[in-house]
């Protein structure tokens, strides 16, 4: 406010709120999704990748109103916080798909466990890859959850429905203050196992 009252004509009103702004929820949200795109960055250029492709719900789309992650699947449409194409040093691609999940406020896994069940049709059915016409020979889309708080993925993964699903090969989890530590290792499988990413 004080920086701001240097650029106002003299004696203009400066109302200044009593409290700070905490932000709200998609604000939040995006921070953390450009912090997962930053990790990646900074982890492919260590690593020898190259990310050929980065997309999320809030980048330019310019066809429609959709957000720039919306894909067809089925007979409806998935829409993830972000979708990255990597190649790897032995020029094989690499799909990730991310999904933050902030739990607002109160840091609940309502959300996630709400949001599961589509989002596992979505994996079981290939939906990306068929979407994106993503070249089988290149693998299966990795499915990143990222939660806000350790205290949030401890809660959300503790009872994972059809928990010995194949589909829950392609899905690792991990607290966003550990991605942007470490992007690509110490990732939560379903099983309760921990793995690198690729």
């Amino acid at each position: 406010a004080e920086a701001a009252s240097e650029l106002l004509p003299p004696r203009a009103p400066l109302n200044v709120p009593s409290r700070a702004y905490r932000g709200g929820a998609h604000l939040r949200a995006r921070v953390g999704i450009v912090d997962c795109h930053i990790a990646l960055v900074l982890w492919a250029r260590q690593a020898g990748y190259v990310l050929d492709s980065a997309r999320t719900e809030f980048s330019r789309n310019p066809e429609t109103l959709s957000p720039a992650t919306t894909l067809a699947a089925g007979e409806g449409t998935y829409t993830p916080d972000a979708i990255f194409q990597l190649s790897a040093p032995d020029g094989r691609r690499r799909l990730l798909v991310l999904e933050l999940e902030r739990g607002g406020f109160s840091g609940s896994p309502d959300h996630f466990r709400a949001m599961m069940a589509g989002r596992a049709e979505v994996i079981r059915t290939f939906a990306v890859e068929k979407a994106l016409d993503w070249p089988q020979a290149h693998g299966a889309a990795r499915f990143l959850f990222v939660f806000a708080k350790p205290e949030m993925l401890a809660t959300a993964t503790r009872h994972l429905p059809e928990a010995g699903a194949p589909f829950w090969r392609s899905v690792y989890f991990k607290a966003l203050p550990d991605v942007v530590s470490n992007f690509a290792a110490g990732w939560n499988l379903a099983d309760g196992s921990v793995s690198g990413l690729f």
